[in-house]
């Protein structure tokens, strides 16, 4: 009789949260040591009568890595720390095995961003961590997850959702999520809390390694003799649908953020957004009137008027209020007391550094934590648009641990953006292209870290180079020409593109403000006409800063989500 394995359980999730400092993608080791008492027969626990600091001072920033015994080359959280035993408790089920007397372990500082209470918080729907300083609503929209499983977190991987974050207390508000019911009581001083947005991804490739490095033969025997563990890195992919924000934001008020926002600054891009504004008299198709001159956008960022979309080329401030420079032009003027939506714009970063994310892939209880995450991000425009991401991972752990929720409510309800509606633009003319790939040609490389011995190892990724560019596919047409289109291809002539998907409040667009060809067309069959492919490259030629005459030297390239 023929027997077979048969796998009959797949349940796979991906999250991620955004690093906070560009100067936090990477571990600090912090002690090599060795535990002075065996911890619990669970594993659950390591004991180090050695370990200084006071309680809770270990909580969820740091983990344990065990380089000898049972658990050897295992990773934990620490959840809880009490000082008076040197006993350092360990998340969810702890090691594969008990931790006993001389065990060799070092201890780690992770760069990824939690949730470790200063405080007892107000109700079931409250935690404050005084430490954490990003701004206001920073973390809006994100979801907390139980660490430490004490009495206010006993839902262990239970998700609840923030809708509030007070920067100057650093209290977050939050919203049950998958039939939750808050925190089963307040949150305590050194509770464990982890951040983490669910993102519906595909696709997903997982290239994570470990590094073996040999030691040399043994020069009398010719033996080889043991080697060492090196670093763990990699690379991890997925693709996602393109999802905005859910809604225009009102005048005075700021764009909500997009579920992709974060992985965005992780590959080389930078965030501006500014709030929404009234039009005021003296408005045009090509000049919108704002009142007020605080509180602008900046230059290259897309507007919505009554659902058409477009791009701010210059802006002319005066006391009482701003002229905004638009193309392409919008099909009517607006009137006075018409609201102007601002958009979230994520554009070629200015100082080839920018934020990581760290990722937590689940797929059938082992989860894998990533961090120092950077890379690139293209856009394949499809009938429904994807956003395919590629990052370099710093680091990554290996927990196997039992999934204990599928957090399905979690994830964004807002319909994906569909190609339907796309609307492409050449030197502010209407074009009809297709075959439409974007991308801001990230290239990602390890930073160098000066030690006593010279350059001798590394520190976490950083951006090395930005090639801003795309791709579309469009008609060899003369109509709208004095000289034939595949002339005007072969002239290399600069033009500025930019292609927007959806409206009315669910808006993606990208823009390249200026562009050149890279390489000579080949007439291809374009489903039974002529065609021409066209290979574009953002240019050299700076930003322009805010009615300033200086300018960024950088390739300029821009995401916009309303």
């Amino acid at each position: 009789m023929t027997t077979f394995l048969s796998r009959i359980t797949s349940q796979q999730q991906l999250a991620y949260v955004p690093h906070t400092s560009v100067q936090g993608d990477v571990w600090q080791l912090q002690r090599k040591s060795t535990t002075t008492s065996a911890g619990a027969s669970d594993g659950t626990t390591v004991l180090d009568t050695a370990l200084a600091g006071s309680n809770d001072d270990y909580n969820g920033k740091y983990w344990i890595h065990i380089l000898s015994g049972d658990a050897e080359q295992e990773w934990r959280r620490i959840v809880d720390y009490t000082a008076s035993s040197g006993t350092a408790k360990l998340e969810g089920n702890g090691f594969s095995a008990q931790i006993a007397s001389g065990v060799e372990y070092e201890l780690w500082l992770s760069p990824e961003p939690v949730i470790v209470c200063t405080s007892t918080g107000s109700g079931t729907l409250q935690i404050i961590d005084s430490n954490r300083d990003e701004p206001n609503d920073f973390w809006n929209g994100y979801c907390v997850v139980g660490a430490s499983g004490g009495t206010a977190t006993g839902q262990a991987r239970t998700y609840l959702e923030i809708t509030d974050f007070v920067s100057s207390s650093g209290t977050f508000t939050l919203s049950n999520v998958d039939g939750s019911t808050g925190l089963g009581g307040s949150s305590q001083t050194g509770d464990v809390f982890l951040i983490r947005k669910m993102i519906d991804a595909t696709d997903i490739s997982a290239g994570v390694v470990e590094e073996y490095i040999p030691r040399g033969t043994n020069r009398v025997n010719f033996s080889k003799g043991d080697g060492v563990v090196g670093p763990r890195s990699g690379t991890f992919g997925f693709s996602l649908p393109i999802r905005p924000s859910g809604s225009l934001a009102a005048s005075g008020s700021i764009c909500g953020m997009s579920n992709v926002a974060g992985l965005l600054e992780a590959s080389g891009l930078e965030e501006s957004q500014a709030q929404s504004h009234t039009a005021t008299s003296g408005s045009s198709t090509s000049s919108i009137v704002i009142s007020g001159s605080s509180n602008l956008p900046v230059i290259g960022q897309m507007v919505i008027h009554n659902g058409n979309a477009t791009f701010i080329t210059d802006i002319s401030a005066s006391s009482s209020n701003t002229a905004l420079s638009v193309s392409p032009n919008l099909p009517t003027a607006p009137a006075s007391s018409d609201v102007i939506h601002l958009t979230r714009m994520y554009s070629t970063t200015t100082d080839g550094d920018t934020f990581g994310v760290t990722l937590e892939y689940e797929v059938d209880g082992v989860r894998h934590t990533l961090t120092g995450c950077k890379g690139n991000v293209t856009l394949n425009d499809s009938a429904a648009p994807t956003l395919a991401f590629e990052f370099q991972v710093d680091h990554w752990i290996r927990n196997i641990q039992s999934a204990i929720a599928n957090p399905t409510s979690c994830y964004s309800t807002v319909a994906p953006i569909l190609a339907q509606e796309r609307l492409a633009y050449i030197s502010g003319t209407g074009a009809d292209i297709n075959g439409f790939t974007a991308t801001p040609g990230t290239e990602v490389g390890p930073k160098s870290v000066q030690g006593s011995q010279g350059i001798n190892g590394r520190v976490g990724f950083q951006i090395t180079n930005l090639v801003p560019g795309a791709t579309f596919n469009t008609l060899l047409d003369a109509s709208s020409s004095s000289i034939p289109e595949d002339g005007r291809f072969l002239k290399r002539t600069a033009m500025d593109l930019a292609v927007v998907f959806g409206s009315h409040g669910s808006t993606f667009a990208v823009r390249l403000p200026k562009a050149r060809m890279i390489e000579t067309p080949n007439p291809t069959d374009l489903e039974g006409v002529v065609g021409a492919p066209n290979v574009l490259e953002a240019q050299d030629a700076g930003r322009q800063f805010n009615r300033a005459s200086n300018f960024e030297n950088v390739p300029d390239f821009a995401f916009h989500i309303s």
